[in-house]
């Protein structure tokens, strides 16, 4: 049987990100407003599970991957190109690039050293009156507690039967419910609050423990049925739950049954699927760019904004929505540079310094 690279669930990474990236960058879409599309970040984590448990959930249960290595992993995954986005977050925020303010009153230098520094660990800072767990680029509240969540799954993986998995699922599930409804949605998390910091966790277990626990059910009968057309469905319908307009008393009920109904079903169905020629490399290709989307369209999306603003004037007199689309595709175009020329050969030197052995990257494919 042909080895599954679960292309589809690369799309709908890619897809899911452009999301993101239109939602954070509305002027550029004369303020396009796709009301659900934070829910993406409950899909990525999903999805997160389901890959990082067919590339490593075999190693670390038999012990041949430690939590210790495991971690180097995921760190050796996500660092590089958050590096760049930190210090191009660090360059924003000191300038005050992207402020909105006529006069920019800039931060303390101590602040700025503080929160530079824990960032640069991974680690949640405050600066000022800025409210956002990571003031330099609010997105990467998402890999904070994502990386939580893998080291909880590394941590218990020795008595993570299917039975605990399932047991932990619903829990976690059960949380995502209650706030979504309690809440009034699942768009909370990631700035300074006892409440959203427990809900982040809740939310990124929920997502990630859900992923894991699909991929012990899609292993029980692995199978690919190669379809585009199947493949492009699969995309539509993630279009479909992210683009949906449920509002008022239904909102957060629509969240919750995304998060921890429809997306679960969609990425396990989705993994039986795989594209062929053009719609292979296509999808491939947004979900090679989906990451670095993902971390850098808020800080260079601030730049573009100064930009243009001070050359051209305001926005929505200059060319919107076609704006978001020469911005989307620039984006992607960068992307790609920092994939084949930044990022993968630095993770792969990192993983030969670290592991003394670059095999745990797969050829350059990404968990």
């Amino acid at each position: 049987m042909t080895r599954n690279k679960f292309s589809v669930l690369d799309g709908m990474r890619g897809g899911a990100a452009f999301f993101v990236l239109i939602r954070h960058t509305g002027p550029l879409w004369d303020n396009l407003n796709i009301i659900h599309s934070y829910i993406a970040v409950d899909l990525f984590f999903i999805m997160s599970g389901f890959v990082l448990s067919h590339a490593y959930d075999e190693k670390l249960r038999t012990g041949a991957l430690s939590v210790r290595q495991f971690f180097i992993l995921r760190l050796i995954r996500i660092y590089p190109l958050y590096f760049i986005a930190a210090i191009i977050g660090t360059i924003n925020l000191f300038a005050g690039i992207g402020s909105g303010q006529a006069e920019y009153h800039r931060p303390p230098i101590s602040d700025f050293s503080s929160s530079t520094i824990l960032t640069l660990f991974l680690l949640p800072s405050k600066i000022g009156g800025n409210d956002y767990l990571f003031p330099l680029n609010p997105h990467f509240w998402s890999l904070f507690f994502e990386l939580f969540a893998n080291l909880l799954y590394a941590a218990l993986r020795s008595v993570l039967t299917t039975s605990v998995l399932i047991v932990l699922s619903v829990l976690f599930a059960l949380g995502v419910a209650y706030s979504a409804i309690r809440h009034d949605g699942l768009d909370m998390g990631y700035y300074w609050d006892i409440r959203p910091f427990a809900f982040a966790t809740i939310r990124a277990c929920s997502g990630f423990f859900i992923g894991l626990l699909l991929h012990r059910i899609y292993m029980k009968k692995p199978a690919i049925i190669t379809s585009n057309l199947l493949s492009v469905l699969a995309l539509v319908v993630m279009s479909a739950i992210l683009a949906n307009r449920v509002t008022g008393s239904l909102h957060g009920i629509a969240d919750c049954v995304a998060a921890i109904i429809l997306f679960p079903l969609l990425v396990l169905a989705s993994a039986y699927v795989a594209p062929t020629g053009p719609f292979l490399r296509s999808f491939t290709f947004i979900g090679m760019a989906s990451y670095p989307i993902y971390l850098l369209h808020p800080v260079l999306g601030r730049w573009f904004f100064a930009s243009w603003q001070a050359s051209f004037g305001s926005m929505a007199q200059t060319g919107t929505p076609f704006l978001g689309v020469f911005f989307t595709v620039l984006i992607f175009t960068i992307a790609y540079f920092l994939d084949v020329f930044f990022d993968l050969p630095i993770r792969r030197r990192l993983s030969a310094l670290l592991l003394h052995s670059s095999s745990s990257l797969r050829g350059g494919k990404r968990s």
